[in-house]
């Protein structure tokens, strides 16, 4: 069979098509990261990807966005604070590493040319919501960090909320294991596990190491009816979450 251009033209476009329905049917990749991810130091145990557990039993997140006035950093770190059950000041931002999980989709899809009608939530037209399903997901792939937008909280909302209490189920987990008690059992208060009927406490830091290795088992978001930070604007601004640390400058 001879092979003409018009063959090779329409085999190749074939070919492209079939990969670009094959990759849509993946699951989109995850954004979680994995405890791995952050590179390790003395006493800090990696959760996931944005989280480590420092000795103390605080919290320290990565942060890949500038914070330029518009208060992402003491925001997110309240949320943080809020799903672990721990004081903000209990929250310690740390540079987050080259890693496409931390790539800024929400503002992508807010670049595209739709109007405010098109995209207005639970009113999405078609078009709207296959574009945005389609440029989220090469965004998760490209993994372009950037801030702007006022897309940054629009972006991590969940992703954190879903880091810290995942975080948090596994240092519950590895509490239940040591101690062999359910954990529905437990009190949280400021990162320390306690269990009143047996009088076992211990905070979060004793727990890290395991935690890393337990599974979550079933996550849950903490209810805002339970919440602690983000209902109160005084506890942003009397316990402010420590800055970030700096790397050394020659």
């Amino acid at each position: 069979m001879k092979l003409t251009r018009r063959t090779l033209l329409w085999s190749g476009l074939g070919a492209a098509g079939a990969l670009v329905v094959g990759w849509s049917g993946m699951p989109p990749r995850s954004r979680l990261g994995k405890p791995d991810t952050l590179p390790p130091a003395e006493g800090e145990v990696g959760l996931n990807g944005w989280l480590k557990i420092d000795a103390q039993g605080h919290a320290l997140l990565a942060m890949p966005y500038a914070e330029m006035g518009q208060g992402v950093h003491s925001t997110l770190a309240l949320l943080v604070a809020e799903e672990l059950n721990l004081r903000p000041d209990q929250v310690r931002l740390i540079p987050a590493t080259h890693d496409a999980l931390y790539g800024n989709v929400a503002v992508l899809a807010a670049s595209l040319p739709f109007h405010p009608r098109d995209t207005e939530p639970g009113h999405e037209t078609t078009s709207a919501r296959l574009g945005q399903w389609m440029i989220r997901k090469i965004g998760r792939e490209l993994g372009l960090v950037m801030t702007g937008g006022s897309a940054t909280m629009a972006d991590t909302w969940e992703v954190l909320r879903l880091a810290a209490a995942t975080a948090r189920a596994q240092l519950l987990g590895a509490a239940s294991l040591r101690w062999k008690l359910p954990v529905s059992e437990f009190n949280v208060v400021q990162g320390v596990i306690t269990h009143p009927a047996g009088g076992h406490h211990a905070h979060y830091g004793e727990f890290a190491a395991a935690a890393a290795t337990t599974p979550p088992g079933e996550v849950r978001f903490k209810s805002a009816s339970n919440g602690r930070c983000w209902a109160s604007r005084k506890s942003a601004s009397t316990s402010p979450p420590a800055p970030m640390a700096r790397p050394a400058m020659a």
